[in-house]
């Protein structure tokens, strides 16, 4: 996410993204849309880029992002993610 923040001024497709934050691709698949409903991303074509008022300084680490969005969003209902989660074993 740091290197994302460090180009607020750039757009990256999935797979630079899935690279940089350590997270699968097919997880990101589904992620990022629900991201961008949020305003944290914005997409056009095969591009995400983070949203234009994402304050990146209250996600500095990993449990102080997840209280901040949590505050901000309320918590996510761990069971809806798995309806969606892809296995990239299985495919």
């Amino acid at each position: 996410m740091r290197s994302l923040g460090a180009n607020t001024d750039r757009a990256f497709t999935q797979g630079v993204i899935s690279d940089r934050t350590g997270v699968k691709t097919g997880s990101s698949r589904a992620v990022l849309p629900r991201l961008e409903d949020r305003g944290l991303f914005r997409h056009r074509g095969h591009y995400w880029a983070l949203g234009a008022e994402v304050d990146l300084s209250s996600y500095t680490d990993l449990n102080e992002s997840s209280r901040t969005a949590n505050e901000r969003f309320g918590e996510e209902d761990f069971d809806e993610w798995l309806e969606h989660a892809v296995d990239e074993d299985e495919q």
